[in-house]
C-alpha cells in the first residue's frame, strides 16, 4: 500500500513533468521562416563587398534560432522574384517570418525598390521590369496570419539611381533618391515591423569590415533572450549610431499585436522528488527525481547549439521517448533538406561567386 505522501509526491511529480513539456513545446513548436537575399556583385554598377557576407552570417544565425532560411547570394531580377515566390507559398502556414535584404535599394515617388544585380535601369520604364519593390514583397508575406518582419539593408550609396535620375529629366529626378523612403505597414495577421538600415532618405554605409554597420549590430543582439524585438531594434539603433561616429541611425516602422522574442527561453525547473518513505507496504518505490531530465536538457541543448543532424540524433538514440524527442525529429527534418534546398535556391550564386 502506497503512503498518502507518496502518492501526493507522485501527483506532483507528474504535474511538473506536464508543465515542462507544455513550456519546451510552447518554446519550441512555432514554425519560423526567413527569406534572406544579398546581393553585391552588380553588373552594371560598382559591386558592393559585402551583401554577400551579410546575407550568409544572418542565414547561419536565424537558422541557429531554429528559421528554415531561403537564402539568395547575387540574384538578377528573375533569381529574385522566383525565390520570393517559393518563401512566400511556404510562409502561408507559418508563425514568424523574417525578410531581410542587403544590397542596392532606391526610392522613387515615395515607393522603395531593392535591386537586383543586372539592373539597367536606361529609363524609367525600366524600373517595372528591373527592380523589386518593397511593397510588392510585405503584400506577399500579409498573406500570412504570421508575425511578419522585414530588416533592410538596403540604402547604400547607389549608381544606378543617379543614372535613372538623369534620364527622367530635371522635373522629374527629384522623385529619386539613393535613400528608402518610409513606408505603410500592412496591417494583416499578426503585424508587421519594418527595420531600415538608416533614416528615410539617408544613405546607409557599406562597411569596411567584413558585414555593414547594421548587420553586424543586427547580428549581435537579434538571439538576445526572451527580448522583444523592439528592444532588440532599440540596441541594434545605438550600436549603429556610435560605431558610425553618429553619422548613422536606423529606423524602426512597427505595428505587431504584442511581444515578438525570436529567442524565447524557458528554463525547465526541477521537478519535484516524491518523498522516500521506509515504511511504505510492498516497497512503494519513490518517484524519480530530476536528475533524468537534467541530462536530456544537456544533451538536447548540445544538439540546439550544433544544430547537426548526428547530435539531434544521439538524444534520440539515449532518449527515443524523452521530453526533447519530437522536437529534435522535427530539426532532423530541417536539416536533411537543407543542403538540397541551398543548391535549388541560389544557383546565381554559385555560378558567379567563386571562392
Amino acid at each position: 500500500m502506497v503512503t498518502f505522501m507518496t502518492a501526493i509526491g507522485r501527483l506532483l511529480t507528474a504535474f511538473g513533468f506536464l508543465f515542462a513539456t507544455f513550456a519546451a513545446t510552447s518554446a519550441w513548436a512555432e514554425r519560423k521562416l526567413a527569406l534572406v537575399v544579398g546581393n553585391g556583385a552588380y553588373v552594371h554598377a560598382t559591386p558592393l563587398a559585402n551583401p554577400v557576407n551579410d546575407a550568409q552570417a544572418m542565414a547561419t544565425k536565424l537558422e541557429t534560432l531554429g528559421f528554415e532560411t531561403y537564402t539568395g547570394l547575387d540574384l538578377d531580377k528573375i533569381g529574385m522574384e522566383r525565390l520570393l515566390r517559393d518563401f512566400t507559398r511556404a510562409a502561408k502556414d507559418s508563425d514568424v517570418n523574417i525578410f531581410f535584404y542587403a544590397g542596392h535599394g532606391m526610392s522613387v515617388d515615395g515607393t522603395n525598390y531593392l535591386v537586383p544585380i543586372d539592373a539597367v535601369f536606361e529609363d524609367e520604364t525600366a524600373l517595372d521590369f528591373e527592380a523589386v519593390s518593397v511593397d510588392f514583397v510585405t503584400r506577399q508575406m500579409s498573406f500570412s496570419n504570421a508575425v511578419n518582419l522585414v530588416f533592410l539593408d538596403a540604402c547604400r550609396d547607389n549608381p544606378l539611381s543617379d543614372k535613372l535620375s538623369r534620364s527622367m529629366g530635371a522635373t522629374r529626378s527629384t522623385a529619386v533618391q539613393n535613400g528608402l523612403a518610409e513606408m505603410k505597414i500592412n496591417n494583416a495577421g499578426k503585424g508587421m515591423a519594418i527595420a531600415f538600415a538608416t533614416s528615410p532618405g539617408d544613405v546607409a554605409l557599406d562597411g569596411d569590415g567584413l558585414n555593414s554597420p547594421f548587420t553586424t549590430a543586427l547580428l549581435k543582439h537579434i538571439d538576445a533572450e526572451n527580448t522583444d524585438i523592439a528592444e532588440v531594434f532599440s540596441r541594434v539603433t545605438g550600436d549603429v549610431y556610435n560605431n558610425t561616429d553618429q553619422s548613422q541611425r536606423p529606423w524602426l516602422n512597427v505595428s505587431l499585436t504584442g511581444p515578438v522574442m525570436l529567442n524565447p527561453v524557458t528554463e525547465l525547473k526541477a521537478v519535484a522528488r516524491a518523498p522516500q518513505t521506509s515504511s511504505n507496504v510492498g516497497g512503494g518505490a519513490a518517484a524519480p527525481g530530476g536528475n533524468m531530465l537534467e541530462e536530456q536538457k544537456m544533451l538536447f541543448d548540445l544538439a540546439r547549439e550544433t544544430d547537426s543532424v548526428d547530435d539531434y540524433q544521439a538524444y534520440l538514440d539515449s532518449f527515443p521517448n524523452g521530453l526533447y524527442a519530437n522536437n529534435a525529429r522535427r530539426s532532423i527534418r530541417r536539416l536533411a533538406p537543407k543542403t538540397v534546398r541551398r543548391q535549388r535556391l541560389c544557383p546565381h550564386a554559385h555560378q558567379r561567386r567563386v571562392r
